[in-house]
């Protein structure tokens, strides 16, 4: 049930017969799928990756205490902002 609900609502969210259509309204497989959908997704992760390890850096906590407990000091303080 909640798959189908959320499949309906997306299915509503557009105007295209197809569930997932690409970028142009067609179908996704015959598009260019790595280059269109895959490669600026991953390209958008990695831009992320390395922002985070260069503020990781630039906090001296790698430097200080390698990049475990940089990671770790970096969860923990994300769960305290949560809070």
């Amino acid at each position: 049930p909640f798959l189908a609900e959320l499949l309906e609502r997306h299915l509503e969210s557009h105007d295209n017969e197809l569930v997932f259509p690409a970028l142009s309204g067609g179908p996704l497989l015959t598009t260019d799928f790595h280059t269109y959908y895959w490669s600026p997704v991953r390209e958008t992760m990695r831009q992320a990756a390395a922002a985070k390890n260069h503020a990781l850096e630039d906090s001296g906590l790698v430097a200080e205490h390698g990049w475990n407990a940089a990671e770790q000091g970096l969860k923990q303080a994300a769960r305290a902002a949560e809070r």
